[in-house]
């Protein structure tokens, strides 16, 4: 079992990348866009974990948040 690594992120950067591997888990051809079950079991996990750091995802607002989080998550002014 490998030890626990931690990495830091933004909020912005925690709720972009929950929206696309929560969107990259629930789609129906997710096995066939990755193939290897320990890829899979990794971005769920990522995903759950997310869920569990990042309570705006089931704000009504969450819309305009994640487009917020995108907007200062680009590199582009």
């Amino acid at each position: 079992m490998s030890a626990p690594f931690t990495i830091a992120l933004t909020e912005s950067e925690l709720v972009v990348l929950h929206d696309v591997l929560g969107k990259l888990s629930d789609r129906e051809d997710f096995e066939r866009l990755v193939p290897d079950r320990g890829d899979q079991q990794a971005i769920h996990n990522l995903v759950c974990l997310f869920e569990r750091e990042n309570p705006i995802s089931f704000l009504p607002d969450y819309e305009a948040r994640l487009n917020a989080a995108r907007a200062e998550v680009r590199l582009e002014p």
